[in-house]
């Protein structure tokens, strides 16, 4: 059965990381779009960090962005402006699928600044990584077909030159 449960923080100031916690709520069967912010009481808490939630939404209006949190399309990142999209058989970033034998991921990825992206997986049932490509580039474009009868959720992970885990989503 799946659950629509909103977000799931997995990133909490930028010491707290708890994707395994994303991994329960997806072994669960919610279904949940990670989130990341900076509850951190100091004096620069609006600016000092770069945590966020990026939300994919057709417009930067109140119904867009409820609408695009509703449906799970975004990711968490702590790289204030690391550019992800990607989809499975077409599917935009939480979307439901109907299961299948494999699935076509197409994946971008863009850091502005020029910031190397050093390796993207596509993460499975488990937590396991069931694709993985190392890089050395501020651009990636990846399309990796995933076989699987069986797994019933994937999600992206991408690690920079600078952070171990930049994104989840």
């Amino acid at each position: 059965m799946l659950f629509r449960s909103g977000l799931i923080e997995v990133w909490n100031d930028s010491w707290l990381y708890t994707e395994d916690s994303y991994v329960k709520a997806l072994e669960a069967g919610w279904h949940v779009m990670p989130a990341a912010n900076a509850d951190n009481h100091t004096a620069d808490w609006i600016s000092g960090l770069p945590l966020r939630t990026v939300l994919l939404a057709r417009q930067l209006t109140p119904e867009d962005l409820y609408e695009a949190m509703a449906a799970g399309r975004g990711y968490a990142t702590v790289d204030p402006n690391l550019r992800i999209h990607y989809t499975l058989n077409g599917a935009v970033m939480g979307s439901t699928l109907s299961p299948a034998d494999s699935y076509q991921a197409s994946i971008s990825i863009e850091d502005p600044d020029g910031q190397a992206i050093t390796r993207v997986e596509i993460v499975s049932d488990g937590g396991a990584v069931v694709a993985s490509l190392d890089a050395d580039d501020p651009a990636v474009e990846w399309q990796p077909t995933l076989s699987s009868e069986t797994s019933r959720y994937y999600y992206v992970r991408v690690m920079t030159e600078s952070n171990e885990a930049t994104e989840i989503g």
